[in-house]
């Protein structure tokens, strides 16, 4: 603002301009979490403006990271289980929906299923894909209480872990989430250290094996 005078005054961020449109959005990753809230998501879409509001599920969002028009983070809050709707309220008040966007978990729903492969040797370093159901962003694995030296959350219903060192026999695999929920598969095989190139084998319920020879 200008006076007669010449005197100035103005006010940092006092106004927001708008594209005339509601904000857009197409998507939220991940798009489920823990019911005891901390999940960090990106919500993807366009006609975003600095200074917006985020809720999901009814919940405000914290520490809300504005990346651009197309771009937000934000931190989600504790919640219920369920299917929530993710909105997005510029400061002009126009806003966005995403219905059921966002799902809320209380943790794992059954026990785990299998594990491929489920075998390996001691010395660990084995790539395991680990199948069940209810894993959420945070989850842990163990093989014989020993954490995974490397594990990915594929989905909801798979885990990508590489095995540590171990000592030899059948180990339980443990999953928890977050929420301190936590299953137990039992019996995933390790077998004992031999030469190089030439091929183990090892006894189990089932019978007897050979692993792959070791290179």
């Amino acid at each position: 603002m200008i006076n007669g005078d010449s005197q100035t005054a103005s006010l940092n961020s006092g106004f927001a301009c708008s594209g005339g449109g509601n904000p857009l959005i197409s998507s939220v990753s991940p798009s489920y979490g823990s019911i005891v809230g901390g999940t960090v998501v990106n919500i993807s879409g366009s006609d975003f403006l600095t200074g917006l509001n985020v809720k999901v599920g009814g919940a405000d969002c914290s520490n809300v990271i504005f990346v651009a028009a197309t771009s937000v983070y934000c931190t989600l809050s504790t919640h219920v289980a369920g299917l929530s709707d993710v909105v997005v309220t510029n400061p002009d008040n126009r806003s966005g929906i995403l219905n059921n966007g966002f799902t809320y978990s209380a943790g794992l729903t059954s026990t785990l299923s299998y594990a491929v492969p489920n075998f390996g040797p001691i010395s660990g370093r084995t790539s395991v894909q680990i199948i069940g159901s209810g894993f959420i962003p945070g989850a842990r694995a163990t093989i014989g209480g020993v954490a995974c030296s490397t594990l990915t959350l594929l989905s909801s219903t798979a885990l990508q872990c590489t095995t540590a060192g171990n000592t030899y026999g059948a180990k339980n695999i443990s999953v928890a989430n977050p929420d301190g929920q936590s299953t137990t598969l039992s019996n995933f095989k390790l077998w004992t250290g031999c030469q190089r190139g030439r091929r183990c084998r090892w006894r189990w319920a089932f019978g007897l094996y050979d692993s792959p020879a070791l290179s």
